[in-house]
């Protein structure tokens, strides 16, 4: 099978128990979404080192599996501005409350391990392409540790020509207000409702979201307005969400603002907090399942060179005849060329 089709496929049928990996990865995943993150807070000589037109996402992920419940990787390609050699650019999301002291030792293995895949794409390879390691971090106390390597040894003067010598950009995020965060609109989000989830501060922000809902866009076939509201669903409060989803919902359009307003109807006339916030998961995933699987198939729709059917196509769909549609669409995929 094409590994290329492989990739993709497991990226459309990729399911996460972790809210923050799998918002992290479908959002950063788009390579404007991604420019438009690392353009607002990469230092000016670095940004305009690089031509951002061509950022590309590697199919690859280096997160030791112990790790993969507080991190979340995601490589780039991109290409230097008046040359026609490239460099990679290493994004480590650490989704916990806490800064940890040993991260940088895992973040080498990570880099070394791109550099060994680098010999498998290129053995004749002469020299190893430089990778620019990013630390986006937004937990609850401030990143304090070093970001240099070799201040994890022990300080002997005598043995520090020996010692590995690199730093990592940090993006620390923990204490930032909301006014200071940048970037297109699901980015823009992604970092918000992100500080929300580790800080407890969403209504303060409710106005700014009122704002930024409106404006999202499909993409990828995927509906980002649910996608948003599964991810709140799963790190707030009930009390919270009962208070920010009305005032989110009439941002959504048609079948999506209906199943949002019908939550919420339903969530006032139950009277336990713990059945309301179930009732509040249950309903939102099987909303979202039923989004997913359009967006599924309308994009292998594209892939297959088929004529693509407009959502309100499958808004009567029930999920079994949805997912033996998309069942369907995939055999024909990755029969082609297979």
């Amino acid at each position: 099978m094409n590994s290329d089709r492989q990739s993709l496929l497991e990226f459309l049928r990729e399911g996460s128990k972790n809210p923050h990996d799998k918002l992290f990865k479908l959002v950063f995943s788009d390579p404007a979404e991604a420019a438009s993150f690392f353009k607002a807070y990469l230092s000016s000589d670095l940004v305009t080192a690089l031509r951002w037109e061509t950022l590309q996402v590697c199919p690859a992920e280096y997160v030791d599996e112990a790790f993969k419940g507080s991190e979340s990787d995601l490589l780039y390609q991109i290409q230097l501005q008046d040359s026609p050699e490239s460099v990679s650019l290493y994004i480590l999301f650490e989704h916990q409350s806490t800064p940890d002291f040993w991260m940088r030792f895992r973040l080498l293995k990570y880099l070394c391990r791109i550099w060994d895949d680098s010999f498998k794409e290129n053995p004749d390879q002469t020299c190893l392409k430089p990778i620019l390691p990013v630390v986006f971090y937004q937990g609850r106390d401030g990143w304090t540790p070093s970001n240099e390597f070799a201040d994890l040894f022990q300080e002997i003067a005598l043995f520090r020509p020996f010692l590995p010598h690199f730093e990592h950009l940090l993006i620390d995020q923990s204490h930032w207000e909301e006014d200071r965060f940048q970037g297109e609109v699901k980015t823009l989000l992604l970092q918000l409702v992100m500080k929300a989830a580790f800080r407890g501060d969403l209504l303060k922000m409710q106005e700014r979201l009122q704002a930024l809902f409106p404006r999202i866009t499909p993409s990828g076939g995927l509906n980002y307005t649910l996608i948003f509201i599964r991810y709140l669903a799963y790190t707030q409060e009930f009390n919270i969400i009962k208070q920010v989803l009305p005032l989110l919902s009439h941002s959504a359009e048609g079948d999506t603002m209906d199943r949002i307003d019908a939550l919420i109807q339903e969530f006032k006339q139950e009277g336990l907090q713990q059945g309301l916030q179930q009732g509040l998961q249950q309903g939102l995933q099987e909303g979202l399942q039923q989004g997913e699987l359009i967006g599924e198939i309308r994009v292998y729709q594209k892939l297959l060179k088929q004529p693509v059917l407009p959502e309100t196509e499958f808004q009567q769909w029930s999920l079994s005849e949805l997912s033996s549609l998309l069942q369907t669409l995939e055999h024909q995929f990755l029969g082609k060329d297979g």
